[in-house]
This record gives C-alpha cells, sequence and structure tokens, in this order.
C-alpha cells in the first residue's frame, strides 16, 4: 500500500479488498483505513504526499502517518 500512496494510485488503495488474504491482514479493520482514502480523495494537483511518522508498535503495528503539503 505504501507502494500506491507514494506513487497516487489512489484507485489501487480503493480497491485493496479485491487483493485477497495479504490486503484483509494489512486492514483488519475499516475505521483507521477509511479516514485516509478521503483525505487522498481531497488531494489537490499542487499538493504532496508528506510522511511524518513511520514507526511500528508491538512489533507489527504500523503507525505510518502523512499530511498533504501544497
Amino acid at each position: 500500500m505504501l507502494f500506491f500512496l507514494r506513487t497516487g494510485n489512489h484507485l489501487a488503495l480503493v480497491d485493496c479488498f479485491k487483493a485477497g488474504q495479504c490486503a484483509n491482514l494489512l486492514v483488519p479493520t475499516n475505521e483507521h483505513y477509511l479516514p485516509m482514502l478521503y483525505v487522498l480523495g481531497i488531494q489537490q494537483k499542487t499538493e504532496q504526499l508528506k510522511f511524518i511518522h513511520h514507526s511500528f508498535d508491538m512489533g507489527s503495528i504500523s503507525m505510518r502517518s502523512f499530511m498533504l503539503q501544497g
């Protein structure tokens, strides 16, 4: 999913649940995933995606955060 964020392939992120079991393991529930899609939906052509936090909690929970910067 990080690849799709970096390349701006938002449609692949919307349809990620069609990717099978791996996608279901990456995003077991929607409450943290769907807000990301709302933010990406309002991204302007002049705005860049900037990663502002990268870490893992308990060894496997990604705490990656981003913001739009124009």
